[in-house]
């Protein structure tokens, strides 16, 4: 096993902790070489730029969601649309992006990521202007479905293009970058679509998408690196039945919180993880699977992907429970209300910052980050009721300042704990466990309220008992790698 030290100078698994790993076949308990120089990093001023074009789409791809979810209200008025209809304009998105995102991360191996990522922000931008221009729901859902196939294929390969941009100093710097932008994104969106909102309707939204999308390809077509395949072929096979089982997935749990189809969510689901078992039947030998059970293999990753889907869907409880329970208690403006919540991105920001600055082993900075993020979610859980803007913002701002200063490590330890050949699969489970733990929190939220009602704090101490999971998971990676 290489055991290398990290910056505090305290030996750490560099399969299990970040930095330098190998280029050879992924070994369950180590590296076996680095990364040889022609792929360690871009030189300046291209890997400036290369690193803008990144970062410009994780932040598009990011808002997106956060944004038109706020949306939806007028979009339903704007086309005629019922509540429950006008969700699936979130929905579809979400659902193609957890279905395509592992087959495109195998292509992005076979073919190039720069290939597949370029592609994906192409189709985005058309996606774009067709939101833009769409008139009725039919033609919106198309141009919903075509955005989402582009996303994921932005998301299946973005966390590997990271890793060929920066060299390896400053790889863990960028990985965090990425992952303040991506928190910050996620967590801003509600207050950015608010403004644009007033400012000229629910078509600013895909409006404001359509200059950035197009920058981040500009600057993404003169600087990405690109790299030839690291596998072979794809198998075409398992490339469908993955995109169908985690679509199957994907509906089951979006349809999971209405009462009156919960035989299809269930038969959904049961598909779904019955085509999973398919696939992991199909793929036990394969030395490089496009469901990467090579990856899951790997305690330290294992555990962060676990660690990852609560999180994000801690946090998509507490942005979605809060809003309903800020008006219907407090009667809070919508003003007030984004006054709060835009304390949590500052958090996260800062966090994240801090974050990256720490000399301490990754695992230990997750740890305590996931501390300062239950500690946030259990201030405002029994706090809410009290009122008070200083009081939720205060508890806004310590929730994102540990949802920054886990997500900088734990999306190192997913990076980089697995083969360079292995990036793009990698990057795909990055972005996987992010959707699929949005996903889940935002069932998570909607069963609650529906249940609780939006005046009741029973969203957010679910939510601290998803931080508390996520905890338990970090820490028995931590506990393996010691073992180890």
């Amino acid at each position: 096993m290489t055991v290398l030290r990290d910056p505090a100078d305290a030996p750490i698994d560099r399969r299990e902790d970040g930095g330098p790993v190998s280029t050879g076949a992924p070994e369950a308990g180590g590296a076996s070489s680095a990364i040889p120089p022609e792929i360690d990093g871009l030189p300046m001023p291209r890997r400036a730029i290369a690193a803008s074009a990144v970062i410009l789409a994780v932040v598009i791809m990011t808002l997106d969601t956060a944004m038109i979810a706020v949306a939806l209200p007028a979009m339903a008025r704007d086309l005629g649309l019922s509540a429950a209809a006008s969700t699936w304009i979130v929905n579809s998105f979400l659902i193609v992006i957890v279905a395509t995102l592992l087959p495109l991360a195998a292509l992005g191996e076979a073919i190039g990521y720069r290939k597949v990522y370029l592609a994906g922000l192409g189709l985005f931008l058309a996606g774009s202007v067709a939101c833009y221009l769409s008139s009725d729901f039919a033609l919106l859902m198309m141009a919903r479905l075509a955005q989402g196939l582009g996303a994921a294929g932005v998301m299946a390969v973005n966390g590997a293009l990271v890793r060929f941009i920066y060299p390896g100093p400053d790889l863990r710097k960028g990985i965090s970058v990425n992952a303040m932008m991506a928190a910050i994104s996620s967590a801003a969106g509600p207050a950015a679509a608010g403004l644009l909102l007033t400012m000229g309707g629910w078509r600013l939204l895909f409006g404001l998408e359509i200059p950035l999308t197009l920058l981040s390809l500009l600057l993404g077509l003169r600087t990405l690196p690109g790299q030839s395949g690291s596998v072979d072929r794809i198998d075409g096979r398992a490339a469908v039945l993955t995109a169908l089982s985690m679509g199957l997935i994907g509906y089951g749990l979006t349809e999971l919180v209405q009462p009156a189809i919960h035989w299809s969510a269930a038969s959904s689901l049961a598909l779904g993880c019955g085509g999973i078992a398919l696939l992991v039947r199909r793929l036990r030998n394969d030395p490089a699977p496009l469901l990467p059970l090579d990856l899951l293999r790997v305690t330290a990753l294992r555990l962060s992907y676990a660690a990852s889907i609560c999180v994000f869907a801690a946090q998509m409880v507490a942005m979605i429970a809060l809003p309903f329970f800020l008006h219907a208690v407090h009667g809070y403006s919508a003003t007030t209300i984004g006054t709060i919540l835009s304390a949590w991105p500052v958090g996260i920001a800062l966090g994240a910052l801090v974050s990256a600055r720490l000399k301490y082993p990754l695992s230990t900075i997750g740890l305590g980050g996931l501390t300062v993020f239950a500690a946030g979610m259990a201030l405002l859980a029994a706090f809410a009721g009290l009122g008070g803007v200083a009081l939720l913002a205060a508890g806004a701002f310590v929730s994102g300042a540990g949802f920054g200063l886990f997500q900088t490590p734990n999306n190192s330890i997913m990076i980089l704990a697995s083969d360079v050949r292995r990036s793009g699969a990698a990057a795909g489970m990055q972005g996987a466990a992010r959707v699929t733990g949005q996903m889940l929190g935002a069932a998570l939220a909607a069963l609650c309220l529906g249940l609780f009602g939006t005046g009741s704090v029973v969203p957010l101490w679910a939510a601290l008992v998803l931080v508390m999971l996520a905890f338990a998971a970090a820490n028995a990676r931590l506990l393996a790698k010691r073992k180890g």
